[in-house]
């Protein structure tokens, strides 16, 4: 239901339901969570406190994932880039594909596109080194929504979901056997 949500990881919930709903989660006790806007902001958190961010340097290696610095041009490209990252980070990156899909089939309702889920977990994927400038660190973001946007879009057209997500209506099409 919460996918529904008009505005749903956009909108911000109140300080004190956040921290409710994050003590119940961290007590186990995530049936008892009932603010959808908390949940959606726990999971955005969850990326952000990520011990290693999902598209950062290895922690043991120092080696930056090719995301970072790689020059994409095509999904596929950006996906092959994907297959190459270590676990549990590459099923950390599908299970969000599969969460970018599934909100964004109720568009009409929510008004999340692909594009805006994009934005919204963006920087939440990468850390940027603390010696970069601002200017720098928005690059790096926007390097990193570029690239979700043209991994999403291979991911979606040749190997996501049971359905895929129309650019136009943002509707699922259930493509034939």
């Amino acid at each position: 239901k919460g996918h529904r949500n008009e505005g749903i990881f956009r909108v911000s919930p109140a300080t004190s339901a956040l921290q409710a709903s994050r003590a119940l989660v961290e007590a186990g006790q995530t049936s008892k969570v009932s603010d959808l806007e908390s949940v959606a902001q726990l999971i955005k958190v969850w990326f952000r406190e990520l011990p290693e961010s999902v598209f950062g340097a290895d922690r043991e290696t120092g080696i930056v994932a090719p995301i970072v610095d790689g020059d994409f041009t095509t999904g596929a490209g950006c996906y092959e880039a994907m297959q190459g990252l270590p676990e549990p980070r590459r099923s950390t990156v599908r299970w969000l594909l599969e969460l970018i899909g599934d909100v964004c089939r109720y568009e009409s309702e929510n008004r999340m596109t692909a594009q805006s889920m994009i934005i919204v977990f963006a920087p939440n994927l990468i850390v940027p080194r603390a010696d970069l400038d601002p200017l720098s660190a928005l690059q790096v973001n926007q390097h990193v929504v570029r690239f979700m946007e043209l991994l999403f879009g291979h991911w979606n057209e040749v190997g996501g979901p049971a359905t895929r997500i129309t650019a136009s209506t943002a509707s699922p099409q259930v493509d034939p056997p």
